[in-house]
């Protein structure tokens, strides 16, 4: 069993630049406590990451939010982490988020630092974003997927607002927005065993 610790710095604050590194770990499964480090896959700064739900041409993929207005998959071979594609989200931007959708294995939801959403498609050689829209008026800190509606996504920003989106349509305003928060939302979670929870943060 493996999981990951990724990381970054701020290397000018002049120019924004962020380097990163994605620390892989093997996890011993006998006693479930022992940590040990693998391998290091250095790469830009990392927002954000998750494993696939389900495997990806036989294995694992774990999708990663980048500093450089990409997104990075990447897997694991022989106790190695192995990037297997990289594609961009847009212009001078920074990938803040991501979640995979839970009916389609390579489809891949982003937030980024323009307040934008993406849908992109992670299959084949022709990976990419395949919609995009203005969701927040600030950076969009969180996007997450309905665990139980699939095409339902959930987003939340800088602009102290959380919306819900049907990806079945264009998305040209939101299903819901919801202006409880006083300030940034930064972290949404869709509960697994129980319908229409939603678990919400700020910050």
């Amino acid at each position: 069993m493996f999981t990951v610790c990724c990381n970054y710095i701020s290397q000018s604050a002049e120019t924004r630049k962020r380097i990163g590194k994605i620390t892989l770990y093997h996890i011993d499964s006998a006693c479930g406590k022992s940590l040990e480090a693998q391998h290091v896959l250095a790469c830009s700064g990392v927002l954000d990451s998750k494993w696939s739900p389900a495997p990806l041409d036989g294995s694992p993929a774990l999708a990663c939010a980048l500093s450089s207005a990409e997104v990075m998959l990447a897997s694991v071979r022989d106790g190695r982490l192995v990037e297997t594609q990289r594609f961009p989200i847009g212009d001078d931007v920074i990938a803040l988020s991501l979640d995979w959708a839970p009916d389609t294995p390579s489809r891949v939801i982003v937030s980024d630092s323009r307040g934008r959403l993406s849908v992109c498609d992670t299959a084949g050689a022709g990976c990419g974003v395949t919609q995009q829209w203005q969701a927040h008026d600030f950076e969009a800190w969180i996007v997450a997927c309905d665990r139980w509606q699939p095409a339902l996504i959930y987003s939340g920003g800088d602009d102290c607002k959380l919306k819900g989106w049907d990806v079945r349509v264009m998305p040209a305003a939101p299903a819901f927005v919801s202006k409880h928060h006083t300030m940034g939302v930064c972290s949404i979670q869709s509960n697994k065993q129980r319908e229409h929870l939603l678990a919400t943060g700020r910050y």
